[in-house]
Parts: structure tokens; sequence; C-alpha cells
């Protein structure tokens, strides 16, 4: 694939999942709400934003996972050195979403009128291994802003 197409196909693409989101965001937030005089409001069309956070995140994580098996079989065969730092990425995230997970508290939550399935020991797990994984992420991209500013000031 040439480069050109690469770009036209990841332009369009980020184009169209921007594109569905502000939709399902303006359905979310304009959609109304279930009981309007209730303590606290809850929007109609939450499982809607809930169910495409879900399908953005399974579609990036399995694109992920799929790129990063078609880029290190070649290098595996060529050269086995420069495979063990994709590799090493892999198992280290690999890692962390098992630690997140253990970390996860699976306590059911108390929730008033809510009759859904989701409120199980593995669902709030899972959830709470995507929020500690997105705060160790914040945090890593913190500390790499940081020190790659001060590593350039420092080599003027």
């Amino acid at each position: 694939m040439s480069v050109t197409k690469i770009r036209k196909t990841s332009s369009w693409t980020l184009l169209a999942i921007t594109l569905i989101s502000l939709v399902v965001l303006g359905i979310y937030y304009f959609g109304g709400v279930v009981d309007p005089a209730a303590e606290m409001v809850e929007p109609v069309y939450t499982g809607l934003l809930l169910n495409w956070v879900y399908a953005v995140f399974a579609v990036t994580i399995f694109t992920m996972v799929v790129f990063a098996i078609r880029n290190i079989a070649p290098l595996i065969q060529h050269d086995a050195k420069s495979a063990i730092m994709p590799i090493g990425v892999i198992a280290v995230s690999a890692a962390v979403f098992i630690i997140t997970y253990s970390m996860g508290d699976g306590t059911q939550l108390n929730l008033v009128g809510y009759d859904g399935g989701q409120n199980t020991e593995s669902w709030l797990k899972l959830t709470d291994m995507w929020l500690y994984t997105t705060y160790i992420l914040m945090g890593l991209i913190l500390v790499s802003l940081a020190f790659f500013s001060v590593r350039k000031v420092l080599s003027k």
C-alpha cells in the first residue's frame, strides 16, 4: 500500500470515527433524561454511549494486536534481536492489564433501580482495569514529556 493511500485511509477512518462519536455524544447529551425529577438524572442514551466506547476500545485493541503480530513476524525471520523490543512492549502491556485487572474492586455496586447484568465482579474489575491503565498511560505521557523537554533544553 502506498504512503498516500495509507494516509487517505487513516484520515477517512479518523474522520468517520470522529463524526460518529460526535453524533453519539450529541444524542447522549441532548436526548433527554429518564426521570427529570430524580435526584441524579440519567440520560436516556447512556447505553448507546457506553456501547460505542466499548466498540472503539475493542477495535483499537484488536487492531493493535493484529498489526503488532504482523510487524513482529518479519522481524523474527530476518533479525531476531530487533524483535525483542516489540515483543517486550506487548509483554509489558499484557502485564499491566493483568496487574490492573487484579487490582480492581469486584464489590457489587448498590445501584437503585438497576436491573442489568453488568454489575458483576468481572465487569467491575474490567472497568477498573481500563481506568487504572488509563491513569498509568497518562502518567507515563507526562513523565516522558517532562524528560524529553528537559533533555532537549540541556542538550543545547
